[in-house]
């Protein structure tokens, strides 16, 4: 945590020191500790210190990740463990000392004064993690990917085969390409279809915009270009009850703020006109809508937070900030990881200047639908079994510099109070309070005695709590209120995010179902 917002890859001097043998006498002499390495944030770059030697070494060779890639005053930084720098190991046992240190002039220390840090290994068996699986959660869902291919290399010689296997393996219905540049969208649509081949009453259409280019098993019902970005209308109406709008980007790289801000703005521009009446485009309230692409969000915060919040930046051009969702509230950011690695980045180029990012989003409006399964494919991290249970090679996602998106949605569950409308007898229900930074309550109101039981999933479908037990159980007509804290099995806290809770209840005229959506903020 910082005092003050600011880009950890570059613009200043905070800089890391480790002394991993726990020996002051060795390594770079800092503050109490010998550091055996010294890591600059803002330079990309460190130094290890061994031998009476020292290396310069980059993000691959200590597997140095941080996130976010954008302006924060808040990062969460991994070093890994098993690594060595120059052929030795980076670290010799199981405890280290640590100084972080602003290297301008009178920057600040942690801890204060120069001292140390000490921390030692937790030397059990890491948390559980589940690898999440590659199929649907209901065949009905719609599953949507978003790949940057990088400079059309599908179509060079050998790369369509590793492109193949990865969309086999998820089985997408809408397809999100950039960089193709050298090729038309009925090109990428043809190669889709050998891909994906279509039976004999389904068929692809495409659509493009300079490099941005969309295939998609539903019509096409508009299509406009938006800078360098694509947006369509599809015809989702039978899986979503609604047609969605699919704003494909590519946004300016690198240091280009200011382009990035300008089509961000521009895009905000058009959502903002199609959402309201008599416009050049006017949507059906309630229609779905995904921003989705490489964003290429490594600066300044602003950018993303302008797309989710509808913050127009430049208003002379592009007019008043407005709220970018149906029912007056921010777009969600659904940021997925890996489906066996506790990573959440969507770029990797080892020995590049850049440390692995999450660069490729999908940005959604929850008033129009819900996320079920989602994650990042990174086949190199797959297990064997995996990788020959979809028929895919260790080395596949190494076709592009960028990582497979695959997320899928449905129409989202109907309110409590929509279903009390349609039905006296249904359960009311409410969360309170929502958002939370800790435990909650849920107040349910029963129109009759019933056995009710109550279970609270997360983004990616998965229960993670019970907050009235495994069993159902009895209450009478009326009121209740129950508190439960927010923690999932063995007591661990839930991570913060938004969680959906389903109670059902059970009585002498059958079973309903009340549904709540709930955001934990930690």
């Amino acid at each position: 945590e910082a005092g003050t917002d600011l880009l950890l890859s570059e613009g200043h001097a905070v800089t890391l020191y480790l002394d991993t043998d726990m020996n002051d006498a060795t390594g770079l002499s800092v503050g109490d500790i010998g550091a055996e390495l010294k890591w600059s944030f803002g330079q990309r770059q460190g130094t290890y210190y061994r031998a009476g030697n020292d290396w310069t070494v980059d993000q691959s060779d200590i597997r140095f990740r941080a996130s976010p890639a954008v302006t924060s005053d808040r990062f969460e930084v991994a070093i890994g463990r098993q690594t060595y720098p120059g052929g030795y190991p980076l670290f010799f046992g199981s405890s280290f000392r640590m100084i972080l240190r602003d290297n301008t002039g009178g920057g600040d220390w942690v801890p204060d004064g120069g001292a140390s840090l000490p921390y030692t290994f937790d030397e059990g068996p890491p948390p559980e993690r589940t690898a999440i699986p590659l199929g649907r959660h209901l065949a009905e869902d719609v599953r949507i990917t978003t790949l940057n291919v990088h400079f059309d290399s599908p179509w060079e010689p050998g790369q369509a085969d590793r492109f193949g296997r990865l969309f086999d393996a998820v089985q997408p219905e809408i397809l999100n390409f950039q960089e193709i540049y050298d090729h038309s969208h009925i090109d990428t649509r043809q190669l889709v279809e050998q891909w994906l081949s279509s039976e004999p009453e389904e068929s692809w259409y495409s659509a493009g915009n300079q490099d941005c280019h969309t295939v998609s098993r539903y019509p096409l019902a508009g299509i406009w270009s938006l800078d360098g970005n694509l947006a369509v209308l599809l015809d989702t109406t039978e899986p979503l009850d609604r047609q969605i709008l699919i704003i494909n980007c590519h946004l300016p790289c690198c240091d280009n703020d200011a382009g990035r801000q300008a089509e961000v703005d521009r895009i905000l521009s058009f959502l903002r006109d199609a959402q309201a009446p008599g416009g050049a485009i006017t949507l059906p309230e309630g229609t779905a809508i995904l921003l989705t692409g490489d964003m290429n969000f490594v600066g300044d915060a602003q950018q993303l937070v302008s797309l989710l919040t509808g913050d127009v930046v430049d208003e002379a051009t592009w007019g008043e900030d407005f709220p970018p969702d149906w029912d007056g509230t921010d777009l969600v950011n659904l940021v997925s990881r890996q489906t066996e690695l506790g990573m959440a980045y969507t770029w990797r180029k080892d020995y590049g200047g850049y440390w692995p990012s999450h660069l490729d989003f999908m940005i959604y409006a929850d008033s129009a639908m819900e996320p079920a399964s989602h994650y990042v494919l990174y086949t190199p991290e797959m297990s064997p079994d995996t990788l020959s249970a979809y028929g895919l090679q260790g080395s596949d996602s190494q076709a592009t510099d960028h990582l497979l998106v695959v997320a899928d949605f449905r129409s989202p569950a109907p309110s409590a109070a929509a279903e009390a409308s349609s039905d006296p007898a249904a359960p009311s229900l409410r969360i309170r309070p929502n958002p939370s930074s800790g435990g909650a309550g849920t107040v349910l109101d029963l129109a009759r005695p019933a056995l009710v039981s109550a279970a609270l999933f997360d983004e990616r479908g998965r229960r993670v709590a019970l907050p009235l037990g495994a069993t159902w159980v009895s209450r009478p007509a009326g009121r209740h209120a129950v508190t439960w804290e927010a923690a999932g099995p063995a007591g661990r806290p839930l991570p913060h995010g938004t969680y959906f809770l389903r109670v059902r209840v059970r009585d002498a005229q059958g079973e309903r179902t009340a549904r709540a959506k709930w955001t934990l903020i930690r």
